[in-house]
C-alpha cells in the first residue's frame, strides 16, 4: 500500500494491489472509485477474501479528486491501476476481473422500481458470468427479507433469450447508462478474447452493512464457481520501477507504490 505523509495523508493516491499466493479463484477484484461508490471497497475487500482470489485492485483517490474524471481509474488508460490490471490479467486475459462499483437509483428514473444491482459485460453482450451472477442476485435475500432486483446492460433484441433471461420484458437498453462500455479495463481484457464482469450496486446494498455481507457472498459464489484453468501463470511485469513487494504473512503479499 501507499507511504503516507507526516499527516497520514496520501501524497499520491496510486492506489493498493495484493497478491494472494494461495489462491482458489482465477480472478482479479477491483475496486476503482473507492471513496465515490461508497463502501465498494469494503464489499471488494470482503470479496478477495471470501473467494481467495488471485488479486485486488483498489484505486487510491477520489474519481473527482483534481476536477471532473481527473482520478476515475476505470476511464484512464494512463493510470497505475490500469497498470496493473494489463500486468495480471494474463497474455490472453485468461485471469477474470469482476470491478466493483455502486449507483444511486434516484439518478436512474427510468430503471424498474427497485434495482439493486446491474451487471455488464461491457460489450452489449450477456456472459455467463453476467448469467450466473444476475440468478444468484435475483434469488437472494436481503436485509428486510426481499429478493434483490438484478438486470444486465445489454444490446440484444428485447425477445433475445438471453435479454429474457437476465431483464424479464425489460429492454437491455434501459441500463446503458450503466453498462461499462467505456471502461479502459473491459475494453482490454476483451481485446485479448478475456472477460469482463462490470457490477453495479445500489446505494440500498452498500448503505446497509448486512446487505454489503450479503452481496460479498452472492458475487463470491458466482466466482467460485468457474473452473480453475489447469495452467495459468499469474504476470507481474509492467509494475518494474513502481512498486516494490512486501511481505504479508505465510501466503499474501502486498505491492507498496513509491
Amino acid at each position: 500500500r501507499e507511504q503516507l505523509d507526516q499527516n497520514s495523508q496520501q501524497t499520491r493516491g496510486w492506489g493498493s494491489f495484493f497478491i494472494n499466493l494461495s489462491y482458489a479463484a482465477n480472478a482479479l477484484i477491483e475496486m476503482p472509485h473507492p471513496r465515490f461508490d461508497t463502501n465498494s471497497w469494503d464489499i471488494g475487500a470482503k470479496i478477495f477474501r471470501q473467494s481467495k482470489a488471485r488479486a485486488a485492485l483498489m484505486a487510491g483517490a477520489h474519481r473527482n479528486t483534481n476536477g471532473q474524471g481527473t482520478a476515475d481509474v476505470a476511464h484512464l488508460s494512463n493510470s497505475v491501476f490500469h497498470e496493473v490490471h494489463k500486468a495480471w490479467n494474463g497474455i490472453n486475459a485468461e485471469i477474470t476481473a469482476w470491478q466493483i462499483h455502486g449507483f444511486n437509483g434516484a439518478n436512474h428514473p427510468g430503471f424498474p422500481v427497485g434495482t439493486d444491482v446491474v451487471l455488464s459485460s461491457g460489450d452489449g453482450g450477456v456472459s455467463s458470468n453476467v448469467v450466473a451472477l444476475d440468478g444468484l442476485f435475483d434469488s437472494t435475500l436481503d436485509s428486510g427479507g426481499t429478493l434483490l432486483l438484478s438486470h444486465a446492460y445489454d444490446s440484444l433484441a428485447d425477445n433475445d433469450p438471453l435479454n429474457i433471461l437476465v431483464n424479464d420484458s425489460e429492454s437491455g437498453m434501459t441500463f446503458s447508462d450503466l453498462g461499462g462500455t467505456t471502461n479502459v479495463q473491459g475494453i482490454y481484457s476483451r481485446g485479448l478474447g478475456g472477460k469482463f464482469v462490470h457490477v453495479e450496486l445500489e446505494q440500498s446494498i452498500r448503505f446497509n452493512a448486512v446487505n454489503r455481507d450479503i452481496a460479498a457472498d452472492v458475487i463470491t459464489q458466482a466466482i467460485v464457481s468457474v473452473p480453475e484453468p489447469s495452467t495459468m501463470v499469474l504476470l507481474l511485469i509492467g509494475c518494474v520501477g513502481i512498486c516494490f513487494f512486501v511481505i504479508k504473512g505465510q501466503s499474501m503479499i502486498y505491492l507498496k507504490c513509491l
